[in-house]
């Protein structure tokens, strides 16, 4: 993507793109405008972009709760030059692409952080997200 700001960018539209899909809602033909919700146009700065992801990843999480039924289909045309092109892919297939595709992106930000000098060292996701709670030995219990 050439910088980690487009990167991020990335992400985030791409996520917005796919959960529009599964959602069933009208997405842009490639390539993505600059009209589209998330862009550079519309966040400038990473704060920008920090509050409309935010937003974002609530409606993105209730999009992927809310299916029941993994296996349906979505079909998406295209028109390319001279032909219509249809995309057809099941909603499980579309949510493994949002998140493989975020992986791939995540990776190649942390890439970068690392190649200036920041400790990117762990980006998983589990780590992110898992709830981890510590407490004290039980002294007894280990005897």
């Amino acid at each position: 993507m050439g910088s980690l700001r487009a990167t991020l960018l990335e992400i985030a539209k791409v996520e917005l793109l796919y959960a529009k899909r599964l959602r069933g809602e009208a997405t842009p033909p490639p390539p993505i405008p600059e009209s589209f919700p998330i862009s550079a146009t519309n966040q400038p700065a990473f704060a920008d972009l920090e509050r409309a992801w935010t937003a974002q990843a609530a409606e993105t999480r209730s999009t992927l709760a809310g299916i029941t039924d993994w296996s349906t289909s979505i079909t998406r045309r295209l028109e390319q030059d001279d032909k219509m092109v249809v995309f057809t892919a099941t909603k499980a297939q579309i949510a493994t692409q949002m998140l493989l595709h975020e992986v791939h992106h995540r990776a190649q930000a942390m890439a970068m952080l690392r190649q200036l000098g920041v400790p990117a060292q762990n980006l998983d996701y589990i780590g992110f997200v898992i709830r981890r709670e510590e407490f004290p030995k039980d002294k007894t219990a280990s005897t």
